[in-house]
């Protein structure tokens, strides 16, 4: 199992995250396979026998369960979008009726462990172990941090590892067997070397960077679906006219936008859009040149 673990990290060394837009379905199955090709061949054997699955197939299977739905009666489904049906080409090794009803009991045991609620709706704890919501200004990990919690990316990676390791997972982690286990590392550790899954953007009411370590608070009130989307649509779309008054909006890893090409497109539109990427882009500088800015709140 060290041995599998040591080659999910150890890749990393080959690749630049910094140069990254975002990982999507192909970024998780390179991530997988390059890991394979650094395993031996017991390890390799014991994949084999885990997942039924290389890892570059199993890659992406915790966003395949994002397709996992809750309805009002409690129950879930899983659901093929049809105006996003790209969505589900990485997902079909998974599409068996076994398969498909391991990813909805998956959804249903992590939906309530914690509360997540970016848009006034729960949406599935499971969705918190894809991120960190660190400041953008810390350039470490740390416990103590505004923006981490029990249940976000590095407590889920450790989840999965307590449980490859016959150990048991902590609370907010209900984790069924080995294979979860595995489906959930070999995404994870791709998600942490991804920008956009480890910084977040703090804004004042001004719509300035704001740094919660220093305010010793982050209004959980303010957070935001993130990923490809703002708290308000209205936002992205342009519709609103523009004004500063954002209140304090906290947008998790960024966006998809600010990397692709949209922020150029949107930003004249809103000016919130374009205050959002601003701070974005001088919060990161130190990654593009580094030594040109201190940490902040050590200097």
């Amino acid at each position: 199992m060290f041995r599998i673990v040591f080659a999910l990290n150890c890749l990393f060394c080959l690749l630049d995250p910094t140069a990254a837009s975002a990982w999507g379905y192909q970024g998780h199955k390179v991530v997988g396979s390059i890991a394979d090709h650094l395993l031996n061949a017991n390890a390799k054997q014991q994949v084999k026998h885990i997942l039924g699955y290389d890892l570059r197939t199993a890659a992406p299977w915790p966003d395949c369960v994002k397709s996992v739905v809750r309805h009002d009666d409690g129950s879930f489904h899983y659901e093929v979008d049809p105006n996003h049906l790209e969505f589900e080409v990485p997902c079909v090794p998974f599409n068996s009726v076994e398969e498909r009803a391991r990813m909805m009991d998956y959804a249903k045991r992590n939906w309530f462990t914690c509360s997540y609620t970016p848009d006034g709706f729960e949406r599935g704890c499971h969705n918190t172990f894809h991120f960190e919501d660190i400041a953008l200004q810390r350039d470490s990990f740390d416990r103590n941090l505004q923006g981490t919690n029990d249940h976000d990316l590095v407590a889920a990676i450790g989840a999965a590892i307590a449980v490859l390791s016959s150990k048991r997972a902590p609370s907010c982690f209900s984790i069924k067997d080995k294979k979860e286990a595995l489906f959930m590392l070999v995404h994870f550790v791709g998600d942490l070397h991804q920008p956009l899954h480890v910084g977040s953007v703090y804004l004042d009411a001004d719509g300035k960077l704001a740094d919660p370590d220093t305010a010793h608070k982050a209004d959980p009130a303010t957070e935001t679906i993130g990923g490809n989307a703002l708290d308000d649509q209205n936002i992205i779309d342009g519709r609103e006219p523009c004004h500063v008054q954002i209140s304090p909006i906290r947008i998790r890893y960024i966006m998809e936008y600010l990397y692709l090409g949209e922020y150029q497109a949107l930003a004249p539109k809103c000016c919130a859009f374009k205050l959002i990427g601003d701070a974005f882009q001088r919060a990161t500088a130190r990654f593009r040149h580094p030594g040109t800015t201190s940490r902040a709140g050590s200097a």
